[in-house]
């Protein structure tokens, strides 16, 4: 591979079929110094184009449409850099560096009634409603852990955990669909009273580390976890597990339903549910690429998987692999 060549960890469809991709360095590891947001658009006579270099590992984009159709996309980094962007005119309409509480990273960002949520390790919540910030966190936020605490735990826990015995306090996810959802490490669940403006935190049947968290238009809440394990929770408020021994070793990051189905991405595997069970959607060229992140808009699923884009219109899937990677 050339000094040049990518790999993607975030990806967002957008309303014209194309996609953005948050992409990195191969040559700098698992802890890049920023991120490369590349457009692909299959249908232009220039298909991949360099929209902006953001100075910080994005680890989440949110898309925010206006009523004329102008295109804007949120950005959350994990050290705290936010910004938006205007995509048609490749232009910060908005810039900011968010304190990530002396220590811990920022998770994920949706837009929610108008505003942007952004969430972080140290279960801290922050809201921009276009002028400025606010905190959100109240009854949830782990503040009485100190930042020698969290450097010894660092530096002496288990170097294969994603964080360690930090775990215990994270937020990874959170989603916007009928109302605001975050979800965690040790069973870690909370829906947001939009009235109260205060988090309900939920009794989980488990203690395991959730991985993502995704609200469906009917009001159901779906969580993915290590061992392959999918959890739903109903309106009224009862769980059920889903799960396959086949996949006891796949990772669930990232669910979302595309015509009507729950698909997964799971590593290096893509699950559907389908009549209550898991299936393994067969992509080719799939099977060297971990795949973490899905993005729908109306007809049209986008997947990345390390150094490639797919693409799934319900029928048929296609790959989609940068011009640095060849």
């Amino acid at each position: 591979m050339s000094d040049t060549s990518l790999y993607f960890s975030t990806v967002l469809a957008l309303p014209d079929d194309s996609v953005l991709v948050g992409g990195h360095l191969v040559s700098e590891g698992s802890d890049p110094t920023g991120t490369l947001l590349v457009h692909y658009n299959e249908n232009a006579e220039k298909k991949w184009q360099l929209i902006a270099k953001i100075p910080d590992m994005v680890n989440g984009l949110a898309l925010r449409l206006e009523t004329d159709g102008k295109v804007f996309v949120g950005i959350i980094g994990r050290n705290g850099f936010f910004c938006e962007i205007d995509l048609a005119n490749k232009s910060f309409t908005k810039n900011h560096q968010l304190t990530s509480v002396d220590y811990g990273y920022f998770e994920d960002i949706v837009l929610f009634k108008g505003s942007y949520y952004v969430c972080g390790s140290r279960r801290q919540i922050y809201t921009f409603d276009g002028k400025e910030w606010s905190r959100l966190d109240s009854g949830i936020f782990s503040g009485d852990y100190s930042r020698n605490d969290f450097l010894k735990e660092l530096h002496t826990s288990d170097p294969f955990s994603d964080y360690g015995s930090y775990g215990s306090e994270f937020i990874l996810s959170l989603d916007a669909s009928n109302t605001l959802s975050v979800c965690g490490s040790n069973g870690f669940v909370a829906i947001l009273d939009q009235e109260k403006n205060i988090w309900n935190q939920l009794d989980a049947p488990t203690n395991i580390d959730f991985k993502v968290i995704y609200g469906d238009d009917d009001g159901s809440i779906f969580i993915g976890a290590g061992g392959g394990i999918l959890y739903s929770i109903s309106q009224d408020g009862s769980w059920k597990e889903y799960h396959d021994s086949k996949f006891k070793d796949a990772i669930i990051r990232d669910i979302l339903r595309f015509k009507g189905l729950i698909y997964c991405a799971a590593g290096q595997k893509v699950l559907v549910v389908k009549d209550g069970e898991f299936e393994e959607v067969e992509i080719s060229f799939s099977d060297s690429q971990e795949i973490n992140k899905l993005s729908v808009f109306h007809n049209v699923l986008w997947a990345v998987g390390d150094e490639v884009i797919f693409r799934f219109d319900g029928s048929k899937w296609t790959s989609h692999i940068s011009p640095t990677n060849k």
